[in-house]
């Protein structure tokens, strides 16, 4: 066995559903949308520095929502698990995430969301997704974080304060969510 398929095989997160994701090599049934929707609702976004808890869960069903009031619903799917490698690889800050000697982490986490994105039927990110969860971010920082990293030009998506929820209520809307736009196809989950 060769040293990478050894580190492949030792390199295991075990999910609350028990399924194994492999983290050089992940394969897209190793994800289960429980799992993604469990993680994602207890992670926060900005390294837990807002004024209350705001989960990374939060943030996709409100870019998947956004998506689906203007009718794009290929574009509410990537919003909804536009960052759902991160139930497995977890977040980082911006600045920690895209400093040069993290390029093997964001290989693996981009590895972990192409995975993902097979498993429910994608493959990559449009840019209006990319474009829109940018655009969140502005919004994020004026009602979460006291304005902290907002430019004097800074744009906002329009109408739109931030309310955090728990995670319980978090787990929950994003997996209505999953049943609304891929339960037809991949079937309806349980929601706690």
């Amino acid at each position: 066995m060769s040293e990478r398929e050894q580190k492949n095989r030792e390199a295991v997160v075990t999910m609350l559903s028990g399924r194994k994701v492999h983290l050089f090599e992940p394969q897209p049934e190793e994800f289960d949308v429980l799992d993604v929707a469990k993680g994602l609702s207890t992670i926060a976004r900005y390294n837990g520095q807002t004024i209350k808890p705001y989960w990374v869960g939060d943030h996709s069903v409100l870019v998947a929502r956004i998506f689906l009031k203007q009718e794009q619903i290929e574009f509410a799917k990537y919003g909804l698990l536009h960052d759902g490698a991160e139930a497995v690889y977890h977040d980082m800050t911006h600045p920690f995430k895209y400093m040069p000697e993290m390029a093997a982490y964001k290989k693996l986490e981009k590895k972990g969301q192409r995975a993902l994105y097979k498993r429910y039927g994608l493959e990559e990110e449009p840019q209006e997704v990319k474009n829109l969860d940018m655009l969140l971010t502005n919004n994020e920082k004026r009602d979460l974080r006291n304005g902290i990293g907002l430019s004097a030009d800074a744009e906002f998506y329009p109408d739109l304060v931030i309310t955090p929820w728990g995670p319980e209520k978090t787990e929950r809307e994003f997996l209505k969510m999953f049943n609304l736009l891929f339960g037809e196809e991949f079937g309806e989950v349980a929601i706690p």
